[in-house]
C-alpha cells in the first residue's frame, strides 16, 4: 500500500490523499492498517481512484482493513472512497475508528456494491463486516 498525495489537487490548502494498493485488490490474509491525523484548522480528503476489490478467501484466511482517523479542533476530514467490491467467497472486515475534537467536522461515505454482477456474482461473498465508531 502506498499513498498518492498530488501537490496541486486543488486551489485550497486541503490535502488530497489517494491510498493505492498493489496487485489490483486485497487478497486473503491481507491486513491493511491506516492511521491519518488531521491537525487543527486543516482539511483532508481521503478518496480512491477506483473501487476496492476483495478477492475470494478459500483457505480460511480473512481480509481485513482498519482505518483510524483523528480530527483536531477546526479540522475537516472527508472520507469519500469508491465502493468496496467483494468477489465470490470473499471474507472481508473493515473497521473505521474516528476520534474527533470539539469543533471538528467529518464527512464519511461507506459504499459497497453487490459484487461482480456481470459474472453472476451478486451478493455471493462469504462475509462483509463493517464497523464505524467515533468518539469525541
Amino acid at each position: 500500500l502506498k499513498f498518492l498525495i498530488p501537490k496541486y489537487a486543488c486551489d485550497t490548502n486541503c490535502c488530497w490523499v489517494y491510498p493505492i494498493s498493489y496487485g489490483g485488490g486485497l487478497v486473503e490474509g491481507d491486513e491493511i492498517n491506516i492511521d491519518i491525523n488531521v491537525e487543527e484548522y486543516c482539511a483532508a480528503v481521503i478518496t480512491t481512484q477506483e473501487s476496492t476489490k476483495v478477492f475470494e478467501c478459500n483457505n480460511n484466511l480473512k481480509t481485513k482493513q482498519v482505518m483510524r482517523y483523528s480530527v483536531r479542533k477546526g479540522g475537516l476530514l472527508c472520507v469519500l472512497g469508491d465502493p468496496v467490491v467483494c468477489f465470490k467467497d470473499a471474507d472481508f472486515s473493515q473497521i473505521q475508528v474516528v476520534k474527533m475534537s470539539h469543533g471538528s467536522s467529518l464527512v464519511l461515505l461507506d459504499l459497497i456494491s453487490a459484487g461482480r454482477i456481470a459474472r453472476g456474482e451478486c451478493w455471493q461473498f462469504t462475509r462483509y463486516l463493517v464497523s464505524i465508531a467515533h468518539t469525541f
